[in-house]
């Protein structure tokens, strides 16, 4: 896929304040993606046609923010790319259950 047609795809990012969602944020824009919600803590996500606009998300926050990217992505049926640590194993099987619904990674 060229530069300029990734311009279109529009993107979440959760964890955006980070150091690692900065760096992310950083990435995909230089990538020509455009990132569209930057989703920390207790922020609002994308609803109506902000949330159908979306072709996924980036999560690198927390178990907590994983949750509710995970809950949030199989409700609007959107990938999930995902660098949460220290999940537990309920998050584990989670994942494994939302896999079978939406492309994680």
């Amino acid at each position: 896929m060229s530069r300029r047609s990734r311009k279109n795809i529009n993107i979440a990012v959760v964890g955006a304040r980070g150091r690692m969602g900065r760096e992310i944020v950083k990435l995909a824009k230089g990538a020509g993606f455009k990132v569209t919600a930057k989703i920390d803590g207790e922020d609002l996500w994308p609803e109506g046609a902000a949330a159908r606009n979306l072709r996924g998300v980036i999560e690198f926050s927390s178990p907590q923010g994983l949750r509710r990217a995970l809950q949030w992505c199989v409700k609007h049926k959107k990938p999930l790319v995902t660098g949460a640590t220290g999940l537990s194993a309920g998050d584990r099987a989670a994942l494994k259950k939302a896999s079978k619904k939406i492309p994680i990674l």
